[in-house]
């Protein structure tokens, strides 16, 4: 609301986190749509990012969170990376006023972690379509849209969930992180599928994230990973697969098919009124999630800011 008395701040603790968190909650409850991160993004940011930090009781991503609270101290926007270039705000449907400022903080944030003067060290702006002001707006800062970048589907869970059958010579269960051959296997089939770096050792730390979840995978006869996904369940009753990944040699077999029903079943059972995947705009998997019964809902745009 306008006329209000803002104060940015930084994220500084982990109650700081929580209040992202609840923040996150509130503009689902209030839009009925992701518009914004949603808390399992936000865990897997977190938690999978900086599992090291996690570990050695530092968190260096608290340094690019930044707050704008109400002077009564209620947050009401956050902005933050995902990662080198690419910049996110999760503003409250209330306060979108505030973006020229958080704008400002952000390229000044991305300036200041560019690695080197002479870098190629683009800022990328990732945007609801819905928000033509916030377009708007990076237009006149310099800003190029780069078109569709990220899309979130949703399936509903009115209805029974029909599993089909799983290939011949797989089964289906839950990665038993408490016995290293699966942390050996969930740390491999990250590499393969996502090129992810994380040792073994770091699973355990991700299981600190707050969101329920668990990790299901479809392992061969000898026990080796051939798919895996991790399904969430957030405050708001709403389910989530984040990641979903085949082993290289063994797609094109309907494996991540018939995971995700599996897992699908298992977040109805658990009360999920409906659940939601993110992939990008022209990726394969949008063709998988469309057979499945997501619905293509919510689209983003990267807006993209070259330095001199």
């Amino acid at each position: 609301m306008s006329g209000q008395t803002i104060r940015m701040t930084l994220c500084q603790s982990e109650a700081d986190y929580q209040r992202i968190r609840a923040l996150l909650s509130e503009i689902y409850r209030l839009t009925g749509k992701n518009v914004a991160w949603d808390v399992v993004r936000l865990d897997s940011y977190r938690y999978g990012r900086y599992w090291q930090g996690e570990r050695d009781n530092d968190y260096p991503w608290m340094a690019d969170m930044g707050l704008w609270e109400t002077a009564a101290g209620d947050l009401v926007a956050a902005a933050h990376p995902e990662n080198d270039n690419d910049w996110f705000l999760e503003i409250h449907p209330d306060y979108h006023h505030l973006a020229p400022q958080m704008l400002d903080w952000v390229v000044r944030r991305h300036e200041e972690k560019r690695p080197l003067p002479d870098a190629d060290w683009p800022l990328n702006v990732v945007v609801h379509d819905e928000f033509t002001e916030l377009a708007a707006l990076l237009a006149g800062r310099g800003f190029t849209d780069k078109g569709p970048a990220e899309v979130t589907r949703t399936h509903p869970l009115a209805g029974p969930v029909v599993v089909g059958e799983l290939a011949a010579g797989y089964e289906i269960r839950p990665f038993n992180f408490a016995d290293p051959t699966d942390m050996e296997q969930r740390a491999l089939i990250g590499k393969l599928v996502f090129g992810a770096t994380a040792p073994p050792a770091a699973y355990p730390y991700k299981n600190l994230a707050p969101t329920w979840h668990e990790t299901w995978g479809v392992f061969t006869a000898n026990g080796e990973t051939a798919a895996y996904c991790t399904i969430w369940l957030d405050d708001n009753g709403v389910g989530c697969f984040e990641p979903v990944g085949t082993h290289p040699d063994h797609r094109r077999r309907g494996l991540a098919r018939t995971m995700m029903q599996h897992g699908l079943r298992r977040l109805q059972e658990l009360g999920a009124q409906c659940v939601t995947v993110g992939t990008g705009y022209n990726m394969d998997a949008n063709q998988l999630y469309a057979v499945l019964g997501f619905s293509q809902v919510e689209v983003f745009h990267k807006w993209q800011y070259a330095f001199q």
